[in-house]
């Protein structure tokens, strides 16, 4: 797989604009107070330069491990989502008093996004 930068961006936009909308349908569904906050403009901004890290990060293992088709980029993605986020998940869950309603939340936010990214990044190899 080539480092191919659009793609990187698509990814990066779509990680965003998925977990924008997961988290306002969630709040709304749960009664959360955090579907009427809007967050600042630079929280925004700072949030898709993260969702670029980790798309750059994980394009350069797929590049590392030769991923060339999108069954192969969400098998490594699922692997991966369990040794990071529900790995750290449970654990800020576990000794950090963050509700496991709430990790789990978390943990699904992930798993969406982390094959939303594979299928883009590969797709648009």
């Amino acid at each position: 797989m080539e480092t191919n930068y659009i793609a990187m961006m698509i990814a990066a936009v779509a990680a965003f604009v998925w977990s924008t909308l997961y988290y306002l349908v969630l709040n709304k569904l749960t009664g959360s107070s955090e579907a009427n906050n809007k967050p600042p403009a630079w929280k925004l901004g700072a949030e898709i330069v993260r969702n670029f890290g980790f798309v750059f990060i994980l394009a350069h293992v797929f590049a590392k491990l030769g991923v060339i088709h999108v069954s192969d980029g969400l098998r490594h993605s699922f692997w991966l989502w369990l040794a990071f986020p529900v790995v750290l998940f449970a654990g800020t869950s576990m000794w950090e008093d963050m509700s496991w309603k709430t990790a789990v939340s978390h943990m699904g936010d992930w798993l969406v996004k982390m094959a939303l990214i594979a299928s883009i990044l590969v797709a648009l190899a």
